[in-house]
């Protein structure tokens, strides 16, 4: 998965897409510059890839996750409006190494945590195990609000972030694109 920002990013909007990164195996963050969503499409399929995560700006912070798949044309999946992001450094003064290992998605929030863990490419797992991940995304609903943190093999059950929280979303397209 390629891992973008909107094309006029605020430092923190690309930062928390390097979280991103260092947490999602596989994943690749390209500055963007003035490439449009043809342009990424194209370069996911340069990079032997099927799918575009685009952070996009509210404020100055990181306000959507636009979801984008890609195969020989490309859609949009899903947006995601996020609002209360804290950044992998204002969990913990450490900084990670990219995760390479097995990635989890620990889904306690429904079908909104079905669709990013499938976007995502994480398994499927019922507890916070990190014998078996290096890396897991925790979804979950508090107070009718969708939440979202990662945690890492390296700290055993404190969050590292980045976390975030789910204030809408708009599912486009269910089925997959061939």
């Amino acid at each position: 998965m390629i891992i973008t920002t909107s094309r006029r990013p605020t430092r923190r909007v690309r930062t928390f897409g390097r979280d991103l990164e260092r947490n999602i195996p596989g994943s690749t963050y390209i500055t963007r510059g003035k490439k449009g969503i043809r342009d990424l499409a194209d370069l996911a399929l340069s990079h032997g890839v099927n799918k575009v995560l685009v952070v996009g700006v509210t404020k100055g912070n990181p306000g959507k996750l636009l979801f984008l798949e890609v195969n020989y044309e490309w859609r949009w999946v899903a947006f995601l409006s996020i609002n209360n992001v804290k950044l992998q450094r204002e969990h913990l003064p450490v900084r990670f190494k990219k995760a390479r290992g097995r990635f989890g998605v620990l889904n306690e929030a429904g079908e909104i945590g079905e669709i990013v863990s499938e976007f995502l490419g994480g398994e499927q797992t019922n507890e916070l195990n990190l014998r078996e991940f290096e890396s897991i995304m925790r979804i979950w609903t508090e107070e009718d609000v969708v939440r979202c943190t990662f945690y890492r093999r390296e700290v055993p059950r404190e969050r590292v972030g980045p976390s975030f929280s789910i204030t809408g979303w708009k599912i486009v397209a269910k089925e997959r694109l061939h």
